[in-house]
């Protein structure tokens, strides 16, 4: 499985890494695996939910 640093995935979801931090902390993203040194390692389907989650917070906004 191919796995992706956070600077990868902000870039990939059109985030800054804080964004993808506050998610984490927040458990909108599950808790993403730790290379050996403490690295986080993100899948392809963390940058799918930033982006929905996104686009619900934009949706949500405009209502």
């Amino acid at each position: 499985m191919e796995r992706f640093t956070i600077g990868q995935v902000a870039e990939a979801a059109n985030v800054n890494l804080e964004t993808v931090k506050y998610y984490e902390k927040r458990e909108l993203l599950p808790k993403p695996a730790r290379s050996g040194s403490g690295y986080r390692l993100y899948t392809k389907s963390a940058v799918e939910d930033i982006r929905l989650i996104k686009q619900r917070a934009t949706s949500l906004r405009k209502s």
